[in-house]
């Protein structure tokens, strides 16, 4: 019974570690993705102050390879968060399958 207890208690300090770093990576990914929309948003802003249309503008500012870079950020960023947050429901998973087999080990005892 106390092994039994114990896998628990990894099975839930596993995903304690996982839900901390699914916060940690959602967080970089918000955070990637503010500095390219307020990136994007100056960009665009100045060159629409010198006369070009914000359509035009928009393409310039995407077309540039630091644009590209910063959006690779996000998205790299992205799908590492969602990557740990499959970890994590993969981790509920086995969580509930171990605690069903410790009740169905009770339940012939």
């Amino acid at each position: 019974m106390n092994r039994e207890i114990d896998q628990l208690d990894r099975i839930l300090d596993k995903l304690s570690t996982r839900i901390e770093e699914w916060d940690d990576a959602q967080t970089e990914a918000a955070e990637a993705e503010a500095r390219l929309k307020s990136q994007e948003a100056m960009a665009a802003k100045a060159m629409m102050d010198s006369g070009m249309s914000a359509a035009k503008a928009q393409q310039e500012v995407r077309a540039k390879d630091e644009w590209q870079e910063m959006y690779l950020d996000v998205q790299y960023k992205s799908i590492a968060a969602q990557k740990v947050k499959m970890q994590i429901e993969l981790g509920n998973k086995y969580f509930e399958a171990e605690r069903t087999r410790q009740a169905n080990l009770r339940g012939i005892r």
